[in-house]
């Protein structure tokens, strides 16, 4: 719940992430993938790497997007953004386990 001094700066952090966002698609494009990537870590809590990587190799809308902005496989862009997410405490990888945080 927002109080009334409060709304204009919430409005105001929106719109500023608004603009970096359009003035930079490629950031928007890998923040879109890590939001999806974490939604599937919400759903199921933990996988085996291999599984996380079949599912995002799998997905014709993960290798397009990824495809846009990276000349790397698939799988290395995976690794990029599960060690931003790790970075960022949304994910901790253990082993072969990537764990929902």
């Amino acid at each position: 719940m927002f109080h009334g001094t409060e709304v204009p700066a919430a409005i105001a952090r929106a719109r500023s992430r608004l603009l970096q966002f359009q003035h930079n698609p490629a950031k928007h494009r890998r923040h879109a993938l890590k939001v999806l990537i974490k939604f599937k870590m919400l759903e199921l809590q933990r996988i085996e790497h291999d599984a996380l990587q079949a599912w995002f190799g799998g997905s014709d809308y993960f290798i397009q997007i990824a495809q846009i902005d990276h000349s790397q496989l698939p799988s290395e862009v995976l690794n990029s953004l599960l060690k931003e997410l790790e970075q960022a405490q949304a994910l901790a990888i253990r082993g072969n386990w990537i764990l929902n945080q």
